[in-house]
Order: C-alpha cells, then structure tokens, then sequence
C-alpha cells in the first residue's frame, strides 16, 4: 500500500524525518520537494483541535483541499458542498406571508435573463430563508432537455424578461405590494445596448433595484454555504420548494467547478444563471452565522487597532484579561 501524507500519496523514495513531514527529489527536474502536514505540529495532531479546526471550513472539500494535501481537480464537482436534498428540499410546498416585516425577494441576473423568488421569514426560532422557484429565459438549457420546459419564458430583451415576471409575482403572491429586487451589480454600469444600464430598464418599470453585494465569487459562494449549513432544532434555516426543478438540479450539481487557467470557477452553464440569482440574494440577506462571522472580525480589527496603541507588556496584559487567564 502506498504511503500517503494527509491524502497525498508519497512516492517510494520519500523520506520522512518526522511526522507529518516528507522529502524527496522531483526524478524529472531534480528540485527537492518538502511537504509539511498539520500534523508536523504535535498540538494539531489531536482529534479536538480537528474538530474545532474545521468549524471554519464551509465543506469537506475544502477541508481536505486546504489542510489533508488534496490537489486532485474540482473538475465536475458541485459548487456547494454543503447541499443534501434531504435536508434542504422541503416535503411539501413552501408557504409564503404577507407579513411585511418578511421581505418577498426576487433576484436577477442578465444575460440570460433570469429571477429566483424568496422569503426571508423571521420567526422566534430564528431566520428562515425560503425560495420558491426560479425562471429563465428560453434557450440556455438544450432543446432535447424538456423537463425544465416549464420553469422558461419565451421571451426576448430584458424589458419584457421583467414584465413577465412582474406578472407572475402578482399572479402567485397576490396582495405583496412590496418586493426587494437584487439584480447583478454590474447593472448598475453602462451597457452597449443603448449606452444604458440595466438598472434604468428597473427602474422605468417603477422598480428600485439593489446591486449585490460583490462581484467575488468566493465570497459569493461562502453566503450560500452558510445558509446551507445553518441548522435550527426545528431544521434546515434554508429550504427550496419541491417544484423548484430548475434550482435543486442546480444545486445538486447542475451548478458545478470547472477547472479554466488552473483556477476553480462556477461552470457558467444553463443552471449558473439562477444560482447566480440566489448567490445575489444571500449577499444582501446574509444568514446569521454570516453576520454572526463579520462581528467577529470586527472585534478583531477594533482589537488590533486598540493593541496598536499599546505597549507590548499592556496588549499581553489586555489579553489576558479578557480571556480570564490574567493571574491576580
């Protein structure tokens, strides 16, 4: 059996002169290779640092990518990991509220046109976020693929992309007077069409448009992934309606990595143009671990700049203070 280093399989020559540390010679350029494991730190070799170590990796993959030496392709693999259709596809519709305290969201994106509807329900159990269904504009998915027939609209130029869904909102959630639209930030920028933004396109429809939150799709993704992963007593704090065809195909990998220049990115495939919708939507209604993780941060930063000002005696002291270890 081949000896391996987290999942990183050693070649015969390999010399290990300690734990989780490995070393040998490239045979085709001669370069001398040193790997190092977590484990070469005796502290990280224990099944509780573990544990809480990958409370701050979003999935599995990521884990084994980033600390087990897992370098084999994200080719093909979905973009979110933390998906299971047992969780997180509901057993029956999903109901809606006219409660105005809960935003009815749709989310967009160009191109192929596209809208995602939601709802953000805030209950005593904590937040909820719902989404119902998608729709797109005919074409992007082949003609042979006739089960997603339905969840397309045969229309063509964003103006009427607009008009139609606008229609089906009143048509599906009647007496919901007020919508937050999430459209693709870069609508907010000059087109060649016109030399206008899409957002004016919106806005003379009598919408008020709101860009996402960014561009970077990792970051994107990790919004996702924290709704995905936000788990109450009652269940999942993220759930899709079952007749969502189009989004839980998406998601079960529909939607999926593909390897361009040696870096990961999004297949931009027939299912990224809803999903991109639903990544628009969670950057503007993060999910509370997502805020729960920027208050942290922000503790941080305020520290940082507090320890600044200090000598290094008083930032140890300070420290220590807070996290009761200071000897009085």
């Amino acid at each position: 059996m081949a000896r391996m280093l987290g999942h990183f399989p050693l070649p015969e020559s390999a010399i290990e002169p300690h734990q989780g540390v490995a070393t040998w010679v490239n045979p085709h350029n001669k370069c001398a290779v040193l790997l190092v494991h977590y484990t070469a730190e005796e502290e990280r070799r224990s099944l509780t640092w573990q544990t809480q170590a990958k409370e701050g990796y979003a999935t599995e993959s990521a884990w084994d990518q980033e600390q087990e030496l897992d370098f084999s392709s994200w080719q093909g693999v979905p973009v979110f990991g933390s998906f299971s259709a047992a969780y997180h596809v509901a057993k029956e519709p999903l109901m809606w509220s006219k409660r105005t305290d809960w935003p009815m969201i749709r989310g967009w994106d160009f191109g192929t046109q596209a809208c995602v509807w939601a709802q953000l329900q805030r209950t005593l159990q904590g937040e909820r976020l719902m989404l119902f269904t998608s729709r797109q504009t005919a074409g992007a998915f082949p003609a042979t693929e006739r089960k997603y027939e339905r969840f397309e609209i045969e229309v063509t130029g964003l103006s009427l992309f607009i008009r139609e869904c606008v229609a089906l909102s009143d048509y599906w959630y009647p007496g919901i007077v007020e919508w937050t639209d999430i459209i693709d930030s870069s609508g907010f920028n000059r087109t060649s069409l016109k030399g206008l933004p899409a957002s004016t396109i919106f806005q003379s429809l009598g919408l008020v448009p709101i860009p996402g939150r960014t561009q970077d799709t990792t970051v994107r993704v990790s919004a996702v992934e924290d709704w995905l992963s936000l788990f109450t007593k009652y269940g999942p704090a993220f759930q899709i309606d079952p007749q969502a065809l189009v989004v839980i195909d998406g998601f079960s990998g529909g939607y999926h990595w593909t390897q361009l220049a040696g870096k990961k990115k999004p297949d931009k495939g027939p299912w990224s143009h809803v999903m991109d919708c639903f990544e628009y939507i969670c950057t503007v209604f993060p999910s509370p671990k997502t805020i729960e993780l920027r208050h942290m941060e922000q503790r941080r930063q305020q520290q940082q700049r507090l320890d600044q000002g200090r000598s290094p005696f008083e930032s140890s002291r300070h420290r220590q203070e807070q996290s009761g270890k200071i000897d009085w």
